[in-house]
């Protein structure tokens, strides 16, 4: 019983599940993300953050920095920024 009409309700009730997951995943997500980290980069911080590496610290690069090219390769569609800078106006 059901032949068709209940194959295609099963099809339909499985791209609505997609297209749901989809829309809520990629349009409810956030759309940029801004870091803030001014402490430069230390031999200690290589042990925890795995985005940094010795030129990093070598270079006294800012953690923020130095992480933000990493970042921003994690998800394409969220645009990553550092805030440099205070944060007290």
């Amino acid at each position: 019983k059901g032949g068709l009409g209940k194959w295609l309700v099963m099809v339909l009730d499985e791209y609505f599940f997609f297209f749901s997951f989809f829309f809520l995943f990629f349009s409810l997500g956030p759309r940029s993300v801004t870091i803030h980290d001014l402490t430069p980069s230390s031999w200690m911080d290589l042990s925890a953050q795995f985005y940094l590496t010795e030129d990093h610290v070598r270079a006294n690069v800012p953690r923020a920095q130095a992480s933000l090219a990493q970042l921003g390769q994690l998800n394409p569609y969220v645009k990553v920024s550092v805030l440099e800078g205070s944060l007290e106006n």
